[in-house]
């Protein structure tokens, strides 16, 4: 039998070769990857096995292994069968996006995800949790036990949705994919919204964010297709980059409330001071001044803008 690393082929009695053997071990025969303990990650980094993306067909975590770590199988599209053991109490963001399995068992011991581990896995129609009490499943979403964190929506779910109002916080990615969603209706419980959280879900044509809302996340709405208008607090206080990237039927933002954290300026975004510039709306025609105070101006603000003819950006003499 051979055993394979991405830089190393060895015969069985050379387990013991330093890099990597001894904690994972990929079955170039059976297309078995065995992980013997919990394989630590550069932060946002892939998985060491991560180069056999297309061989893994299934994963086997040892007993023992406490932490599946961020994108650890992301991409493993081959992926089919994962066996997590009892001992396994974290489960990181997209740990296992976009795999192919249509099934898995989340054991009792798993207490802790960064966000959802299962992102874009369109092949996945069951998710076992009969062994954990710390999680609920309820028509397809992923929630813990007192319904205050979703976790994962089932990329199959369709039409409209109301989040439980019990609900304070929306993982990363939790929904991510779910592109026969038509709405989705956000309760005056959510503080926070994580990074992509809304991701690819391109038949959503209209969010309001509640004002209880504090934080949103990285391209929280970006790929949502068919997005026209959002309504945003003005009292949020954290906004990530990159919101609404390939959004390009958003015309309207509506930013209400008494907060002063951000403002709508002529169909513009900025942060409350004045100081970043986040979304330009594509309705805006003909020539553009960024007011003197900008300092940032976010990646995509001036995504599909396509009716402007000229943008000035002014230079400190200009101030």
């Amino acid at each position: 039998m051979t055993l394979t690393n991405p830089s190393h082929n060895w015969e069985e009695e050379e387990v013991e070769n330093p890099v990597g053997s001894t904690a994972w071990i990929f079955n170039s025969l059976t297309n078995e990857l065995t992980v013997h303990r919990t394989v630590e990650t550069a932060d946002g980094g892939k998985a060491p096995w991560n180069v056999l993306w297309k061989d893994i067909k299934s994963a086997v975590l040892v007993d023992g292994v406490t932490t599946i770590h961020e994108r650890a199988f992301e991409r493993c599209i081959g992926l089919t069968l994962v066996v997590i053991p009892d001992s396994v109490v974290t489960v990181g963001n997209t740990a296992f996006g976009k795999c192919s399995f249509t099934s898995i068992k989340i054991p009792r011991s798993v207490t802790s995800f960064g966000g959802n581990p299962f992102a874009e896995c369109e092949n996945l129609n069951i998710i076992d949790v009969s062994e954990n009490q710390n999680l609920i499943l309820v028509s397809g979403v992923l929630m813990d036990k007192e319904m205050i964190k979703i976790i994962y929506c089932n990329p199959s779910k369709s039409g409209d949705y109301s989040i439980p109002n019990t609900v304070t916080a929306i993982y990363a990615g939790a929904f991510a994919g779910c592109d026969r969603l038509r709405s989705i209706t956000i309760p005056s419980s959510v503080v926070s919204i994580g990074s992509r959280a809304f991701h690819h879900c391109k038949q959503l044509s209209s969010i309001e964010v509640p004002n209880s809302v504090k934080e949103i996340g990285e391209g929280a709405f970006a790929l949502c297709y068919e997005l026209e208008s959002i309504t945003i607090p003005g009292s949020v206080e954290t906004l990530g980059a990159n919101l609404f990237t390939e959004c390009s039927k958003l015309s309207e933002i509506v930013v209400f409330g008494e907060g002063e954290n951000l403002k709508e300026v002529d169909g513009v975004m900025f942060s409350g001071d004045m100081a970043r510039l986040i979304w330009c709306s594509r309705r805006k025609s003909g020539s553009y001044e960024i007011p003197h105070t900008v300092k940032t101006i976010d990646e995509d603000a001036f995504y599909n803008c396509k009716k402007l003819t000229s943008i000035t950006i002014q230079t400190p003499s200009q101030k």
